[in-house]
Order: structure tokens, then sequence, then C-alpha cells
């Protein structure tokens, strides 16, 4: 069992080497999360809280302009417990799933080239939504049935 707020990496599952990224390390509203090779910084360091959100550094991941269609980029943004757009929440088949939106953290394409913005996509079973999140102590969102 986990701490409710585990610390760690977010990793694509079939491309370990490629994390997900706070880009240059920055804490600013607005910043870019991307795809970047694992390097252990703490740009890549993130906490999977029991309130749903998803941070680095203390600030959190969000759907860009509260967001809900596809594509919308995900970007880092300071924290507000009222923002449905600030919602991530692991699911058992290694998606994460943002309720808000009714989609699921992506990486277009899965493409892995280095800079790569995360966005938000209709959940599907790609290799481009299958991460290995830090768990939590609680179990993840069991995955709906169609």
């Amino acid at each position: 069992m986990t701490a409710p707020q585990a610390t760690g990496p977010i990793h694509l599952t079939q491309s370990a080497g490629n994390c997900v990224d706070n880009d240059s390390n920055l804490l600013e509203d607005g910043n870019k999360i991307e795809i970047a090779g694992c390097n252990g910084t703490p740009a890549q360091q993130f906490q999977v809280h029991n309130d749903g959100t998803i941070r680095n550094q203390g600030m959190c991941l969000n759907a860009t302009n509260a967001g809900v269609d596809n594509r919308t980029p995900i970007e880092l943004r300071t924290c507000d417990s009222s923002a449905g757009s600030q919602q991530f929440l692991p699911r058992a088949d290694g998606g994460v799933y943002s309720p808000a939106s009714g989609r699921c953290l992506d990486l277009g394409g899965f493409n892995t080239t280095p800079g790569t913005q995360l966005w938000l996509f209709g959940c599907n079973p790609s290799a481009a939504q299958r991460w290995t999140v830090p768990a939590l102590g609680t179990a993840p969102l069991p995955v709906p049935v169609p």
C-alpha cells in the first residue's frame, strides 16, 4: 500500500524510457506538459493526490482554458480545488481520465518526440493513452463498460 499522495514519474507503459515532463521545469501558469526522455529531475516527479489532482512541484495538471474537446492541450496551472479541468483520475486499464471532459490524457499519435505536448482525447485502448503512474493507496477508477 502506498501513501495517500504517491510521488514519482509518469511514463508511457509501452515506452518506459519516455516520461511526462514539466517543460523546462518552469513553475508558472500555462507551462506545457510534454513527453521527454526519463531523467529523474523534479520536472518529472508527479504527485497523484487523493483529491483527483496530479501535481508537479505544487502546481496542477490542467486542461487549457478548461477545454473539454479532443486535442485540448495539457498545461501546468496553480491548483484550484473548484477547477474540474484539474481533475485527472488513474484508471485500472492504465488510462488517466478527465471527468470534466469525459476524455483521457493522450500523447497524440504516440509521438514520443521530446517536447510533444500532451492533450485530451477520446478514451481508447491505444498505447498513446497507457500510462504508469505513482499508485495511490486507493483502488484506481474502474474502466467504464461500453
